[in-house]
């Protein structure tokens, strides 16, 4: 089944492999060689999901106040719950990143270390780019209203995030060119710039050149991988080149699991597992990050750590979900249905 409660699976499934690159990233001593990229598809996603939801939402009634109870009611609380398990399990080791993080800042806090090692909590720094559009997105969409002009908004974003990302590199440093939103809004907008074709000419506008995107995500596949290998993380043609070869990447990926809907692939894409743990990688990126070294602590065996990792991440992810994210959704969502303020149009596209 390929879509359910009009949710398209494949999505999920590309969910779980970003935090699949993540995870081992984090859980090998040294990373592999692609994980980082694994950011890039979740924020591909976020831009794409949030934008077409946006889109279908407007001029409605509760354009704001239904998108920002939404994005409280999913973010807040496995975010916070994470932060004091963080602080609970490594202690002193996490503290740096808290004053940051509390306010949705740690993307500052990850830039102004100057190498951006802030412990077990340093990769809220890509929660607070998300959550930094998530303030920004919907006013200028609600201000910017034509298709031109929503078209040279993000346009000119993709085209003007890898030049800040150089500047930053050589003018400040490497973190703040890795996770300081203008730096990284070329992803958000590739995504939104997606949301916006399908909104303006349809589905069948990717599916007419499935083979061609599929082409070109192996084209691009080459590229990423070469100059993956070529320039090493985090010189400056890394944070340029590298990561505009990773945003295309995974922009061509997006518009081909778009493409290929209806199909075979749409199918394999919807196997159940991949899908379920996409649905639940919010909790498996939030606890990841600090599981791990609280095992590295106690077990010596890298293999020991990443399947005992692996295998913790899931079950407290899962405990997560049903336990305590999911409930309080459902309040969420109770509360604002008797408050008669529309149904949450990304839901729709699971964000």
């Amino acid at each position: 089944m390929v879509e359910t409660n009009h949710r398209y699976l494949p999505l999920d499934t590309l969910r779980f492999v970003a935090v699949a690159l993540v995870f081992f990233q984090h859980a090998i001593p040294g990373g592999i060689w692609i994980g980082r990229s694994g950011v890039d598809m979740f924020f591909l996603l976020s831009g794409y999901l949030i934008t077409g939801g946006l889109i279908r939402s407007e001029p409605g009634r509760g354009y704001f106040s239904k998108f920002y109870a939404r994005r409280v009611l999913r973010i807040f609380p496995a975010y916070y719950l994470n932060i004091l398990l963080a602080v609970i399990f490594m202690g002193a080791a996490a503290l740096p990143m808290v004053p940051w993080a509390l306010v949705f800042l740690s993307n500052f806090g990850y830039s102004s270390s100057g190498v951006g090692t802030l412990g077990p909590l340093a990769h809220l720094w890509s929660l607070a780019v998300e959550e930094q559009f998530y303030l920004l997105w919907p006013l200028l969409l609600f201000f910017v209203r034509s298709a031109r002009m929503r078209w040279i908004l993000v346009g000119v974003i993709i085209v003007a995030a890898p030049f800040i990302r150089l500047e930053l590199t050589e003018m400040v440093n490497w973190a703040s060119a890795y996770s300081m939103l203008p730096a990284r809004a070329d992803g958000l907008a590739l995504g939104a710039a997606i949301a916006l074709a399908q909104q303006q000419w349809g589905p069948q506008l990717f599916q007419a050149h499935r083979r061609l995107l599929t082409v070109a995500t192996g084209i691009m596949a080459l590229v990423f991988l070469g100059a993956s290998w070529a320039f090493p993380f985090p010189t400056t043609p890394n944070m340029t080149i590298t990561l505009s070869a990773s945003v295309i990447l995974f922009g061509c990926v997006l518009a081909a699991t778009i493409a290929w809907s209806g199909t075979r692939v749409a199918t394999a894409m919807s196997f159940r597992p991949t899908v379920y743990l996409g649905q639940i990688s919010y909790g498996i990126y939030l606890i990841h990050r600090w599981l791990i070294p609280y095992l590295q602590q106690y077990i010596a065996e890298t293999w020991m750590v990443v399947i005992v990792a692996a295998v913790g991440t899931v079950g407290l992810a899962m405990v997560s979900f049903h336990f305590f994210e999911t409930p309080i959704s459902r309040w969420g969502k109770g509360l604002l249905s008797r408050r008669s303020l529309p149904a949450d149009a990304s839901r729709v596209l699971g964000g």
